[in-house]
């Protein structure tokens, strides 16, 4: 919980990191298949993770795949 201000000053001053383990902790659907929509394609695998740069992971049969924008479908 907290404001806006206090979420961006933590950014600030500790990156990615902390902010990224919060959001995994309550990651709906991870470890789960969805479908990952761009405008140019379509992905469906396992929800593995948000990675260091914030691109959603799917892991299909054949490899990872990090994907930095996309609508997600379940």
């Amino acid at each position: 919980s907290g404001g806006y201000a206090q979420h961006e000053q933590s950014f600030i001053s500790l990156g990615v990191a902390p902010i990224r383990r919060a959001w995994l902790y309550r990651a709906a659907r991870l470890g789960e298949v969805i479908t990952a929509r761009t405008a140019n394609s379509e992905m469906t695998g396992r929800f593995e993770t948000v990675d260091e740069r914030g691109q959603l992971v799917l892991s299909t049969a054949k490899s990872r795949h990090a994907i930095p924008a996309a609508d997600i479908f379940f």
